[in-house]
């Protein structure tokens, strides 16, 4: 495996930058259009790498079920049809897929993905699914993938998934519930983690409901926050993002990401020659005096969770101590998130841990309902001697971790290059903010 060298020089002009499109808005648009058997231009589609398998699954799909799906009693089943898929390092494009696939009737799917997604649960949305008639087989361990599905015309009025895992699941049976046999949109249950992503869910829907010729993919606010970790680690230095859509009229809900650095002094302005543009720029007396105060910040990220890797390494980087609570869904993610953060942090010096519960300050015991909880105090290590730091082969740990060349002036980071699951030019666009970066296989 390669390793990305990360070099930082504070002398170099900084250019404009250009984010990707919204991975997660692209997956529900892709999956969307084929649902409601529409031709709508996607613009803005992210080239990244869940995006390419995702579309190329579903691709391959029309080919051989080109029927207007919403139609499908019109039909009875379709021609049986067996198929092999795989999706790759993609988590959502695997649960969006497996609950459209289960709801095909006459369709056989084998569908696989890469090694380190089947380490990742889905038992709930298969579960769910079964609730509803459909036949899905798990191939080497129950819950998880390779899977066997048999498609079936699915039935049943109420969704009761739990989404204390992740909201993909629910989100993934919204999608797919227009090729049920129901009559109305199913009732589903409240939503515990990433309340957000299922509001997009809906926010999609509704507009290729209405047959859209053109639909926009915002730019990628999870990708923008770590621009936002870029101007709080280095204030004082004006970063225009040339693309990124108005928090306020967004369907992200990582656009959150503009409130949370504003309280941690980074300003949002937007540029006067562009209709999306956005200038970032962290104020070092406003970082300065939250982090004297010695005070951990409570923030609870449990609906915005992507945001936590930008958030932990960005604050350390400006000395303000937090617990991030409500974080225990970056447990089975691309990596552990949290087991990761904590491993490169304490390369970095920032003795950054784990907690299974975190009481008030004032409370007299744990809270009834423990959460889990990342927290940094304020202490700090020696910083070990050319140290490699490891991406996990997690695209968002990569790019958080890449912002610590400020402050060390350079790192290598081995599984570098998996960035390209959801921003493949994050590097290049690195290169335009006084970043160097060497290693990367051509």
């Amino acid at each position: 495996m390669a390793i990305v060298k990360v070099h930082y020089d504070a002398s170099r002009e900084w250019e404009r930058v250009r984010l990707p499109g919204s991975k997660s808005i692209a997956a529900r648009a892709l999956v969307c259009r084929y649902v409601y058997g529409l031709d709508t231009e996607l613009v803005n589609l992210p080239d990244c790498d869940d995006t390419i398998e995702l579309s190329e699954a579903l691709r391959r799909l029309s080919e051989k079920i080109d029927k207007p799906l919403l139609r499908l009693e019109e039909f009875g089943e379709l021609p049986p049809c067996v198929m092999e898929f795989n999706l790759g390092n993609g988590g959502t494009s695997l649960r969006f897929f497996v609950a459209l696939a289960a709801s095909l009737p006459g369709l056989t799917a084998y569908v696989d993905c890469a090694p380190g997604l089947k380490r990742r649960p889905l038992a709930p949305l298969l579960d769910e699914l079964r609730r509803h008639g459909a036949e899905i087989e798990c191939l080497e361990r129950p819950g998880y993938a390779p899977l066997k599905i048999t498609g079936r015309r699915l039935t049943g009025n109420e969704l009761t998934v739990s989404s204390g895992q992740s909201s993909q699941f629910l989100s993934a049976l919204l999608m797919a519930s227009p090729l049920w046999n129901i009559k109305a949109a199913p009732a589903v249950p409240d939503v515990t983690v990433s309340k957000p992503y299922v509001e997009m869910t809906r926010r999609v829907m509704e507009s290729f409901a209405k047959s859209p010729e053109r639909y926009e993919i915002e730019a990628d606010w999870s990708a923008a926050s770590y621009f936002y970790e870029l101007a709080l680690a280095v204030p004082g230095r004006k970063l225009y993002i040339e693309n990124l859509t108005d928090a306020e009229h967004s369907i992200q809900g990582d656009s959150e990401t503009q409130n949370i650095f504003a309280f941690l002094g980074v300003g949002t302005h937007r540029a006067e020659d562009s209709a999306t543009g956005a200038v970032l720029e962290g104020d070092a007396r406003a970082t300065r005096a939250l982090a004297d105060t010695g005070m951990s910040l409570r923030l609870d990220m449990g609906d915005t969770p992507d945001l936590v890797p930008a958030l932990a390494v960005g604050m350390c980087l400006a000395g303000i101590p937090y617990v991030f609570e409500n974080v225990g869904a970056l447990r089975v993610k691309e990596s552990d998130r949290l087991q990761a953060l904590c491993a490169e942090l304490h390369k970095a010096g920032f003795a950054v841990h784990v907690a299974d519960d975190i009481a008030g300050d004032d409370a007299p015991m744990p809270r009834e309902t423990p959460t889990v909880s990342l927290v940094w105090k304020g202490q700090r290590y020696p910083v070990a001697d050319d140290e490699t730091f490891e991406a996990w082969n997690d695209h968002r740990i990569a790019m958080a971790i890449s912002i610590l060349a400020t402050r060390l002036g350079w790192l290598g980071i081995k599984d570098g290059e998996a960035v390209a699951k959801s921003f493949p030019d994050f590097y290049n666009e690195l290169g335009r903010l006084g970043f160097k970066i060497t290693g990367i296989r051509s």
